[in-house]
This record gives C-alpha cells, structure tokens and sequence, in this order.
C-alpha cells in the first residue's frame, strides 16, 4: 500500500482530482445569469421604434433582423468589457452612467400634481421666475466717439434750454423691452435708463456704441402675469423645483453610504 501511495501517477490523479472538485464548486458559486443575455419584447421594440422616428418607416425583415443583431453584439461585447474591468477609471464611462442614475432618480422621485393653492403660493414666492420684461420708448443722440463727451453735454444744454416743441423728436426714436435694451446696450444702460425721469433729455450715459443722449417718452416695469395666464409655466417651475429637491434629498441618502475620502495634493 505504501508502494502505490508513493506512485507519482497516484499523486497526479490525486491532484487533478482536487482541482476539478475547487474548479466545480466555483464554477457552480458563479450566478448563471452572467452568461446570459435576453433579448424582451419591449427592447425589440424599442429598437425598431428608433429605426421608424429615424427613417420614417418599418424595418425590413433584412434590417430588422441585423438592427437585433447589431444590439445582441453591442450587449455581448458590453458584458465582456464590464468583465475585464474596462469600465474602472473611464471618464466617458463615469459620466454616462451618473446622467443614467440621475434619469433613474427622476423617476423615483414623482412629484405629486400640485393644487391650486400649491401654484399660488409657488408663485407668490418666486415672481422673478415668471416677471415679464419691462418696457421702454426714447429718442436718443448718440455721439460715436466718447472722447466727445464735451461735444455731448453742450448739445445736451441747448436741447434741455430749447423751447421747441419738437425736441423730443430729435435723434432716433427706440421702443423696446427691457431684456432687448440689455441685449443691445448693455446691462449698465438699462439700469440707468429705467431710472431716469420721463420728458426731458438726460445723460450723456456711455455705452459700446458711444455717449447717449436720451429723451424718454414712457416706460413701464416689468410685472407678473395672473395665475390663470401662465399656469402651465407655474406648474412646470413647481415639479422642477420639486423634482430638484426630492433628486437631493435622495442623493444625500445615497451619499451617507459611502465614506468620501479627499487627499491633500500635498500629501500625494
């Protein structure tokens, strides 16, 4: 017995022995669903209505048959990439992934429809949401060079001591909203020129444009609408805010799971 014991045949069969039983058990501990790839109903369609919304028509049985093709080989050579680990330290990866959770956030995260006295007080607290834009009508002189700043406050008291009626027609007249007039002059322009008095000529107020010169006719600030006229905008501005808020709500719960470690780049 101690003769066949010290075979190396023995030890070898031994040994394979044992390693086909670790490799089984292994083997058998490995969830099954790793290797396998199903293909519903649902994404069938889904693939198929891309194809319609991108070609405006059916797939052939020819392309419909390699658009599943071409997905089968997308999710095979998806699940071998995640097995070899390429989806670590990728980038492009990490960010896809996060905008995918943050879609998966805003579906668990429903908004209930909100009531009439929700949509008021919505609106009540947040007028700068919905304020519409002031507006304004002025003629203007305008002087091109702002070295003319002399030139400019001299017409400027000939117009202001004038007692023609006809002053406040000279130079270009201009009605616009306030967000135009911003858009135009610039932000410093507006400001000032929504606070200047209305029947005389005022400035010169320096722009990109040059030195101005403006006679306002009227202007009126820019105020909220009723609820009833905008309530579609106010019930969009309260589920974003509400989705906002619940999405980090859910986000910090997310968060407390894990300890967030920042290293001192002097510490590297």
């Amino acid at each position: 017995m101690n003769k066949i014991i010290r075979e190396p045949l023995i030890h070898f069969l031994l040994i394979g022995a044992l390693l086909f039983l670790v490799y089984s058990n292994i083997n058998d501990s490995l969830p099954q669903e790793d290797n396998q790839i199903t293909i519903t109903q649902t994404e069938i369609d889904n693939i198929n209505s891309k194809f319609i919304k991108a070609k405006g028509r059916e797939p052939s049985k020819e392309e419909a048959s390699k658009l599943l093709e071409d997905y089968i080989k997308e999710e095979v050579l998806f699940k071998e990439a995640l097995s070899k680990g390429l989806n670590k330290n990728d980038n492009t990866i990490k960010l896809h992934l996060a905008k995918k959770m943050q879609y998966v956030l805003d579906d668990l995260s429903v908004v209930p429809a909100p009531s009439e006295d929700d949509l008021k007080n919505f609106l009540k607290n947040n007028t700068n949401l919905f304020k519409e834009s002031g507006s304004i009508s002025f003629n203007q002189v305008v002087f091109t060079k702002t070295e003319d700043i002399q030139e400019a406050n001299t017409f400027l008291k000939r117009l202001k001591s004038s007692k023609s009626s006809k002053k406040s027609t000279i130079g270009k007249k201009v009605e616009l909203d306030q967000k135009s007039i911003k858009k135009i002059f610039g932000t410093e322009f507006a400001k000032k020129i929504f606070s200047l008095p209305l029947h005389t000529w005022q400035g010169p107020i320096k722009t990109k444009h040059g030195l101005h010169l403006v006679f306002i006719h009227s202007k009126s600030d820019g105020k909220v609408p009723e609820l009833s006229k905008i309530k579609d905008r106010v019930k969009y501005q309260y589920k974003k805010k509400k989705q906002e808020e619940l999405n980090k709500k859910f986000y910090n719960n997310l968060a407390k799971r894990y300890e967030i470690i920042i290293q001192d780049k002097k510490q590297i």
